[in-house]
């Protein structure tokens, strides 16, 4: 098989715009965001049109149907031809809704410490 035909998981990744550079598609196939039947898949899996392919992104799973194989990046508007996107419609509702709630439940002063928080800190444990 030639290079042009077979891509790597992490480049369709990248050319279909599901992330944003292709080292950034090689961590999520490391970390186990991308899977095929249940098992892990590495960077240098070939993708092959018709098969499903579960993408996690910002904690949702996403399963696509790879439906072109692409070697460059492209408009997102062409990457859109290349894969069918079968996640239900109502699990991404409810997934917005859990994003929503969480971001009003945010308890202002808990992101990150300020510099009298940092002082204190410094202070109790003795730095």
């Amino acid at each position: 098989m030639s290079q042009e035909t077979s891509p790597r998981i992490d480049k369709w990744l990248w050319a279909t715009r599901w992330c944003k550079t292709r080292s950034e598609a090689a961590d999520a196939c490391r970390s186990g965001a991308v899977k095929k039947g249940g098992q892990k898949l590495k960077p240098a899996y070939t993708p092959r049109v018709g098969e499903i392919i579960h993408f996690r992104k910002l904690n949702l799973w996403r399963p696509l149907k790879v439906t072109k194989i692409l070697q460059t990046r492209v408009s997102a508007k062409l990457a859109e031809e290349c894969y069918e996107d079968q996640t239900d419609p109502e699990e991404i509702v409810l997934w917005r809704e859990n994003r929503k709630r969480s971001a009003l439940e945010k308890v202002r002063g808990q992101g990150r410490p300020t510099k009298k928080d940092r002082r204190e800190r410094n202070r109790f444990f003795g730095e």
